[in-house]
């Protein structure tokens, strides 16, 4: 796993932490590399609803690959979901995997 230059991961959450881990062991078995490229730093979410990127619990991976169709990415985005389970959001932007932990309650 790299970080982007730039991208600040003090004060991220032992649980994204451990997401990105688990990201990163994806990334690996698809033979890609696994770039952050934001944490807490930055802009992010718009005024009605504040991102989690800067409480510590979001983070972006690098999604666009040359040889990468749209189904290779939203094949990937599934795979990553499916391993971080329901607690993780993971969202395809047009250049990049938003992921996110929020954990959902149970009934």
């Amino acid at each position: 796993m790299r970080l982007k230059a730039g991208v600040r991961i003090n004060g991220m959450k032992p649980e994204a932490l451990i997401g990105m881990m688990i990201c990163d062991s994806i990334y690996a078995e698809e033979v890609l590399d696994c770039v952050v490229t934001s944490g807490t730093e930055g802009k992010h979410g718009s005024s009605s609803r504040p991102s989690l990127h800067y409480a510590g619990m979001a983070f972006d991976l690098r999604s666009y690959y040359q040889t990468a169709s749209a189904e290779q990415q939203e094949a990937l985005r599934a795979r990553l979901k499916d391993a971080l389970g329901m607690d993780f959001d993971v969202v395809r932007e047009p250049n990049h995997y938003h992921v996110e932990y929020q954990p959902k309650e149970e009934f």
